[in-house]
């Protein structure tokens, strides 16, 4: 549900959400992203990206996904004014607008995904322009245990039925493969692990 006031700390790098007088929380908010790749649907090979927005709970530690978006290319494209093919433009505009997020990690091939960055920088669209961070790793493996470690230990927590959802039941089941919305959260929980938030120092601790 999308807050309905957001309130930004520069100091802390964190995010109060308000959804009504008496729920709030300060949040760590990070993304990651999974530029388009080639994925087996029901009616065969087919170009497939997702972006998702999670933020860590400063109080619990806890990571809650708050947006996610499948696309295939950066700015929408049209036909007679319909959307043909969905771009993740707008959503990164929402993400700031709505959240003050705007930085995301992710982890591919740099020469397979350097056109979709530079559209990223190119697009009139999108403002202000996201934070594109590589998060490097060695083994995808240890990245995937992290996130059945935070959904085993109830610190994550995401849409049910959401296509997220439904790619990780798909790998309980045997699915192989890069899966775009389990690599997208991979990339921001990979990011965040590895640039976490930490509290301010104080006046009294840099003296």
């Amino acid at each position: 549900m999308t807050p309905k006031a957001r309130l930004y700390n520069k100091d802390r790098r964190t995010t109060t959400l308000y959804w009504g007088r008496e729920e709030q929380g300060e949040y760590y908010l990070r993304g990651g992203v999974c530029w388009p790749v080639s994925v087996e649907t029901a009616g065969g090979i087919d170009a497939q990206g997702y972006a998702l927005l999670i933020g860590q709970d400063v109080s619990s530690k806890a990571y809650r996904v708050f947006k996610q978006c499948e696309f295939v290319t950066v700015d929408h494209i049209l036909e007679d004014g319909i959307i043909t093919y969905p771009g993740v433009a707008t959503w990164f505009n929402d993400c700031w607008s709505q959240y003050f997020a705007r930085t995301f990690y992710w982890h591919q091939d740099d020469e397979l995904t350097r056109s979709y960055r530079l559209d990223v920088w190119r697009s009139d669209t999108i403002v202000p322009k996201p934070s594109l961070v590589n998060v490097d790793w060695s083994d995808d493996g240890a990245a995937l245990h992290l996130i059945w470690r935070l959904v085993k230990t109830r610190k994550l927590f995401f849409k049910e039925g959401s296509v997220l959802d439904r790619q990780l039941k798909g790998i309980k089941k045997g699915d192989k493969g890069m899966l775009p919305a389990v690599h997208a959260l991979a990339c921001a929980l990979a990011g965040m692990v590895r640039h976490p938030f930490r509290e301010p120092r104080s006046l009294d601790e840099t003296e």
